[in-house]
């Protein structure tokens, strides 16, 4: 009989690729329950019509996700900061996830994580970053105040560090800088920035899974590649045809930009730069694609959604002439 692992985001990028990993993966070793707020949603009924089990529940009353959690083998948890960019409430839930998993019995949860920037930049005395409210990178250090909290109460997980989405890359990873002028603006200097394909992270979550008994209480750290931006807009170019180049922006003017989350994201390029031993240093890309075979490169990604991001860039030159 198969064990049953709880999805939480499974209407969302990162726990669809958890669902489509689970059910393609041979050994049929798990089946899946996704966690929704409304289990009549369109997203809900989508993963309904591919055989998932649709629970409802919501990462902000405890009850529901005990009641969602009882009788799971396995928990993959994710939170969404940008949902509400509120870090306490992130914390908050974060918290909840691990107090019903703790009451459930869960056996293992693999929790999406990140980096507690601030506690890196405090013991190092740094004062090149700008705080915010107190915190480094929020969507960064509240992801690592739960990871404390998984130890705190030994609630049995594995943190899955992830990297930079090539996903992103179809958002605000690439800007408009003229007619037909593209850049990816980052003030990362020459520091690699590792990336990581979402649908590799459902891959890399069962892998964790299926070995509980090597990262239980541990980490693992997914990446498909590792390379200065520079190289990344010398790839789009190569394979898209367009002009694109790196645009390396100080710090300080990166931060003033005055796009919502522009202090936010300078902070984290300055983290993954300043700390590039810490973030870059332990995304061990061999080994990653040694644990999780296939890992797809940025090469592969981009020719696959060639049209995808082509259609982004002709957007943006349509937005223009609108303004």
């Amino acid at each position: 009989m198969s064990k049953r692992i709880v999805v939480m985001g499974g209407t969302g990028k990162q726990g669809r690729a958890v669902v489509r990993a689970i059910h393609k993966d041979p050994a049929r070793e798990f089946s899946c329950a996704v966690l929704t707020r409304d289990k009549n949603s369109k997203q809900a009924l989508a993963m309904k019509d591919k055989g998932c089990e649709l629970i409802e529940a919501d990462a902000d009353d405890v009850d529901s996700l005990k009641r969602a959690f009882a009788g799971a083998y396995g928990l993959f948890a994710v939170t969404n900061f940008w949902e509400h960019n509120s870090i306490d409430k992130e914390i908050q839930q974060g918290k909840n996830i691990v107090d019903a998993a703790k009451a459930a019995g869960v056996q293992h949860t693999v929790w999406s994580t990140l980096e507690p920037t601030k506690d890196y930049v405090t013991e190092a005395k740094d004062n090149s970053f700008k705080p915010i409210n107190g915190w480094i990178v929020p969507h960064f250090d509240g992801k690592g105040e739960i990871s404390k909290y998984f130890r705190k109460t030994n609630t049995p997980f594995t943190d899955l560090y992830t990297s930079y989405f090539m996903e992103n890359f179809l958002d605000s990873g690439i800007q408009r800088l003229g007619e037909r002028k593209y850049g990816i603006v980052m003030n990362m200097e020459n520091s690699p920035l590792p990336v990581v394909v979402v649908s590799d992270i459902g891959r890399a979550a069962l892998m964790v899974l299926k070995n509980r008994n090597l990262y239980l209480n541990k980490e693992f750290y997914v990446a498909s590649e590792s390379l200065p931006v520079q190289q990344f807009a010398e790839k789009f170019q190569q394979h898209l045809g367009i002009d694109i180049k790196y645009v390396k922006m100080p710090y300080e003017k990166y931060i003033a930009q005055g796009f919502p989350s522009a202090h936010e994201l300078g902070n984290m390029f300055h983290f993954k730069h300043k700390y590039t031993n810490i973030f870059a240093g332990r995304r061990d890309v061999n080994k990653c694609k040694e644990l999780v075979p296939g890992l797809e490169s940025a090469d592969v990604w981009i020719t696959k959604h060639k049209k995808k991001i082509l259609d982004h860039l002709n957007n943006l030159e349509k937005e223009q002439v609108r303004e």
